[in-house]
């Protein structure tokens, strides 16, 4: 569902609801929201003929890598990007060869199966045409920016790397730097120029892959970073011949709250600092770098508050 209306151009169910009403449809979506979560704790495994028939790299989004959800590394054919539900809810695709969820082919098609009881028949992301583009530089355009059609929401991560590995203190749940070093075996050195970003933005909108991006990366030095996301937004405004752009700059909570401005008069429409966890011993348990840094768990806190009176209500997002 994009703005409140459903994207005509890819149907993303396989339940019939044609005899449901509105009530019993909102009943199975909630349902299929609680089956999600489940999902997202769990993890999911596929069958080898499943993943034959898949057409993942040509008609089907493929993982790029190892994807950042998976439970362990997984060698040979690659894996989905993502899938969608009977009803119609897109899922990143985690793979755990141990999950009590699996994708089987049924009668040639998809089918998600629990233990022994079939859920329904999902579907594969599409793989949208840009995905086989090059940029001016010769780097394969999925590589710097992946989406697909269900939220048209293109995200980038223009770094894989992160000041709090330097002292141990990493995020517990995140990968980014493990997978900075597989990455690097696999395709060289990675970073992204603003130029390249900027061509993937402009490849993705005018193809209506995308209509919104989101640029991210791992924590490094507030000055740097706020550099490169100008950089990126002078790149962008000139590849898409405008002034503001609906991107979001996915940043640290500066402590110098002015960067906060700055990114908004840059042209970026909205802004996101990921706090993680709301409560506070959770947060100095999972998070040690950002509580012990930058200002810990209060400043990002008081830089999201900020950020609405730049950005406005509903423009101001953070992840937990």
């Amino acid at each position: 569902m994009i703005g409140g209306t459903y994207n005509m151009e890819e149907k993303f169910w396989t339940a019939d609801v044609s005899r449901l009403t509105k009530a019993q449809i909102k009943k199975k979506l909630w349902e299929e929201l609680r089956l999600k979560s489940d999902l997202g704790t769990k993890g999911i495994h596929i069958s080898e003929e499943a993943l034959e028939a898949a057409e993942l790299g040509t008609k089907n989004s493929e993982q790029i890598l190892e994807g950042r959800h998976n439970r362990e590394l997984r060698k040979g054919s690659p894996l989905p990007y993502s899938i969608y539900l009977p009803y119609g809810l897109k899922y990143p695709f985690a793979w755990n060869k141990n999950s009590p969820y699996k994708i089987e082919l049924i009668h040639q098609k998809p089918v998600l199966i629990y233990e022994d009881r079939e859920i329904g028949e999902i579907q594969y992301a599409t793989r949208p045409q840009y995905h086989s583009r090059l940029s001016s530089d010769g780097t394969p355009l999925c590589l710097i920016g992946a989406t697909s059609p269900y939220d048209k929401k293109l995200f980038i991560t223009y770094s894989k790397e992160c000041c709090y590995k330097e002292n141990n203190e990493d995020c517990l749940f995140c990968n980014i730097n493990f997978s900075k070093n597989l990455y690097n075996k696999k395709y060289g050195e990675y970073w992204r120029t603003p130029k390249q970003i900027a061509e993937v933005v402009k490849a993705a909108f005018e193809e209506k892959a995308a209509e919104h991006f989101a640029v991210s990366g791992g924590v490094i030095a507030e000055r740097r970073e706020l550099d490169y996301y100008v950089d990126v937004a002078e790149e962008v405004r000139e590849a898409l011949d405008v002034e503001e752009f609906n991107g979001t700059a996915v940043v640290a909570a500066p402590e110098d709250y002015s960067n906060i401005n700055k990114l908004k008069e840059s042209g970026y429409r909205t802004i996101a600092m990921n706090l993680e966890m709301w409560n506070k011993d959770f947060y100095k348990a999972v998070c040690p770098g950002k509580a012990n840094h930058a200002g810990g768990w209060e400043n990002w806190k008081r830089a999201l508050e900020y950020a609405v009176g730049v950005f406005g209500w509903g423009r101001v997002r953070s992840n937990f």
